[in-house]
């Protein structure tokens, strides 16, 4: 069994948190200690910071402050977790004020309007070793946090897909950048993933049993072509997809024709109160058993005692059942990273 502690949206505002924030932090913490194991892995599906860190005395510390009060905490008390969490920026830790209208802009614009000339765009990047900008902090954090783990061998670092593989390969990690053209507060249906970004990744889990991607933000936010473009390779491949942005705990299991995924939408930390249940604070437990069974443990905050209810930390929320003998194929076809790859130097080189 692999247990996924799935956290998102902290939305950090300042070195210094509110006291609401702090006490939150504090119960995570201590409600993390009745459900950590040795195999455990923590995954926060972005928005760790709140608007760009304009909060901050030095926004450049920004990331810096959520490492101390946030990374660390959790791993004071289980150092093992260091070389077992992964995250991926969300809209709110993307640094608009690095935005250059003259020359960013026209691009974006240049890219919605032809959403296929977004893997010719994702290549040259990746090929040119260019940063992207907006993203450049949080990539160089978690190109630090990574690289200073003396066990983190594993790791494929690149400014838009991040891929790690675990348990001597049998676990594969992919944390996808959905957050590199987030330039406006308006992002429904103007961004944009990439299936090269899925495929590259792929290719160096392609031989492990279970296979995990990491995406801040939930599908229909993608234009549409680049979702129908990239959806059959992501439903075929993975076996689970871990998301964030709207602060609606989900948890579904998805079976079509282009395979079964089963997917977590993970709920904010943010501390802010809602009338709303939908919106209060809460996580996610997700113990798999391999060809049998998801189980899935929603963890919610209550705000009138700062903690989390201790109920239910034996029965699941929800049950889903999964294939025997793996009953989808999970290994990446090579004959579609070859076909693309032949696409992109026919037409775009």
């Amino acid at each position: 069994m692999i247990r996924i502690i799935h956290l998102s949206d902290f939305h950090l505002q300042k070195e210094n948190p509110a006291i609401t924030q702090k006490k939150l932090i504090e119960s995570l913490i201590a409600d993390l200690e009745d459900w950590i194991t040795p195999n455990s892995i923590i995954v926060i599906s972005g928005d760790l910071i709140d608007k760009s860190g304009i909060n901050f005395k030095d926004p450049q510390l920004k990331f810096d402050f959520f490492k101390e009060i946030v990374l660390e905490e959790i791993i004071k008390f289980e150092p093992s977790l260091k070389n077992r969490i992964f995250m991926v920026p969300g809209n709110h830790d993307f640094d608009r004020t690095q935005l250059d209208e003259f020359r960013d802009f026209p691009m974006r614009e240049k890219l919605l309007e032809n959403p296929d000339s977004v893997e010719r765009y994702i290549q040259s990047v990746r090929q040119n070793s260019t940063s992207l900008t907006g993203i450049e902090d949080f990539k160089l954090f978690e190109k630090e946090f990574y690289e200073s783990t003396p066990k983190f061998d594993d790791y494929y670092f690149s400014s838009f897909d991040s891929t790690f593989l675990l348990e001597d390969g049998k676990i594969g990690i992919s944390a996808f950048n959905s957050s590199w053209l987030c330039y406006d507060d308006d992002d429904l249906g103007k961004i944009l993933l990439g299936e090269y970004q899925i495929l590259n990744s792929l290719e160096k889990i392609s031989n492990t049993e279970l296979k995990i991607a990491i995406i801040h933000h939930p599908f229909d936010y993608f234009v549409g072509t680049d979702y129908k473009k990239f959806r059959g390779t992501l439903y075929s491949n993975y076996d689970i997809v871990l998301l964030g942005h709207t602060h609606k705990l989900i948890s579904q299991k998805l079976d079509d024709l282009d395979g079964n995924l089963f997917i977590s939408v993970g709920k904010s930390l943010n501390s802010l109160n809602s009338d709303s249940s939908e919106y209060s604070n809460g996580y996610s437990i997700i113990d798999y058993f391999e060809n049998d069974r998801i189980e899935v443990y929603h963890r919610k905050y209550i705000n009138t005692h700062s903690n989390f209810y201790k109920g239910n930390l034996y029965n699941p929320d929800n049950l889903f059942l999964l294939c025997p003998n793996k009953c989808k194929q999970k290994e990446i076809s090579q004959i579609q990273i070859y076909l693309l790859n032949i696409y992109l130097l026919i037409f775009f080189v």
